[in-house]
């Protein structure tokens, strides 16, 4: 039996001895391997996945009413804005093209690099394509646009101030990207004049200002552009 006994310090002090001379032969591997698995386990802790079905993006052929009724609060109606239920009220979208799986992928990834380039501060990469395509955009330090927020005078959109007019008026114009067109408000509205910051232009003070008639070939053709 005392034997026995003896045989068992022995064995845990040469396991013990041999450990020792692992760790001190390889101490670095042994670090990085412990870091290399933090790291892991952080970057998939961190990471998550989601499918999406390419058909989801896509409007409906038809337009379905949602049979839900919300009886108490207030209740906001979403529709597609390529699909059926928009166009019945916006007759300027009737008979638009609507955009194919890899145009709305592309703009869904212009507009995450656009917020993703507002949270951390570098406008320069806003708009940006993203993986290395034709459609990327790349910020220069020489390129200056002078555009701003536009809530500054009422507007979602961004705005850039210009002249119009003789004698010259400064104004702030809608910056529309998805438009030929910055838009300004005119008087005498048609209906109604929506509240802003700044005085409605009034062309007819301007003696450079000149009607172009409704059946003219450049209504017909900007009309066409915009839709």
């Amino acid at each position: 039996m005392a034997l026995l006994f003896s045989r068992i310090p022995f064995r845990f002090f040469l396991c013990a001895y041999f450990l020792s001379i692992c760790l001190l032969f390889s101490p670095d591997k042994s670090y990085a391997s412990f870091q290399g698995r933090k790291v892991a386990e952080g970057h998939h802790r961190d990471q998550h996945s989601y499918t999406v079905q390419l058909s989801t993006l896509l409007p409906s052929t038809a337009c379905k009413q949602s049979s839900k009724e919300f009886n108490k609060g207030a209740s906001l109606k979403v529709v597609h804005k390529h699909g059926p239920c928009y166009q019945q009220n916006h007759d300027e979208e009737k008979g638009s093209v609507i955009p194919n799986h890899t145009e709305i992928l592309r703009q869904d990834h212009l507009r995450v690099n656009s917020i993703h380039s507002k949270l951390s501060g570098n406008l320069a990469a806003a708009g940006g394509g993203g993986g290395g395509g034709s459609n990327d955009v790349k910020g220069m330090d020489s390129t200056r646009l002078p555009a701003k927020d536009g809530s500054t005078v009422g507007s979602g959109n961004y705005i850039v101030t210009v002249g119009l007019g003789t004698p010259k008026r400064d104004l702030s114009l809608i910056f529309d990207t998805a438009s030929d067109l910055c838009w300004t408000q005119c008087e005498p509205c048609v209906k109604y004049c929506y509240s802003q910051k700044e005085p409605i232009f009034n062309p007819f003070q301007s003696a450079s200002y000149s009607n172009i008639s409704c059946s003219s070939s450049f209504c017909s053709s900007l009309f066409s552009a915009t839709g």
